[in-house]
């Protein structure tokens, strides 16, 4: 990729068929080469993003939403991150801040969905109100795991390419957040997360599936998962045990004073 005088340039080097073209068609190789022109990075980010094969940049796209409480309180003490998997949308690239402005439209009240509303309840309780689920969201950072827009719609699955590509952006994250605890949206991001170190949390007496990933030389955060809030069904009191027993493991955690 590149730039020059304000235009942003996609370079494609066809020419691993080098090796597949004879001595006297040599020639040809220098129109093995693509140049394609764009009036902005977003369009050029987008179009590369939607390439086969070409998922793998290793940089951050959908920049993680980071409560002003996040870093000095959290939740008592405790910096929840909440892991999405994936932003859906119609037209160009949103833009890198998306998931900030998402996030930021739901406390300020321009934009009303019940993901948000439902996440707060899962970790709070389910008779939290609406503006007690707004406050929540200054606590807490959040970081939707792909780093591309899937679809149109969530009927769309990320590809095998989305996943792999997606991997190394989390692994920056973590560092970037340090959280304490991890808590995953849906079973679907679950299975198709970094294995990290396998454990359990206790909830209502019984083994909850969890793993831990590293975040510093020497410091881990713990995850684990709850059904996705726009799952079939989701009833967020159902999974405030197992918030509670994330929470208390993130709590020993902490840095003693």
């Amino acid at each position: 990729m590149a730039e020059r005088e304000g235009v942003s340039f996609v370079i494609i080097d066809e020419g691993t068929l080098a090796d597949f073209v004879g001595d006297d068609d040599r020639h040809l190789l220098e129109h093995l080469v693509k140049i394609i022109a764009f009036d902005s990075e977003a369009e050029r980010s987008q179009y590369v993003r939607s390439m086969p094969g070409i998922l793998t940049d290793d940089s951050i796209h959908f920049l993680p939403w980071e409560g002003d409480r996040y870093q000095s309180a959290g939740l008592a003490g405790v910096r929840l991150l909440i892991l999405g998997e994936s932003h859906y949308h119609e037209g160009s690239d949103p833009g890198s801040d998306f998931t900030r402005r998402l996030t930021q439209g739901y406390i300020d009240g321009t934009m009303n969905h019940r993901f948000w509303t439902l996440v707060a309840r899962s970790v709070a309780g389910q008779s939290t109100s609406r503006e007690h689920c707004q406050a929540f969201w200054h606590t807490v950072a959040f970081y939707n795991y792909i780093q591309c827009v899937v679809g149109a719609s969530a009927r769309v699955a990320p590809t095998a390419e989305m996943w792999t590509a997606a991997r190394q952006p989390f692994s920056q994250v973590l560092k970037m957040v340090a959280p304490h605890a991890v808590l995953v949206l849906g079973k679907r991001l679950w299975s198709n997360l970094p294995e990290g170190t396998s454990t359990t949390l206790s909830a209502d007496g019984r083994a909850w599936p969890a793993r831990t990933y590293d975040v510093a030389d020497g410091v881990d955060a713990i995850a684990t998962f709850i059904n996705h809030p726009a799952s079939r069904g989701f009833l967020a009191s159902k999974w405030t045990t197992v918030v509670a027993a994330l929470l208390d493991q993130g709590r020993s955690r902490l840095t003693p004073v």
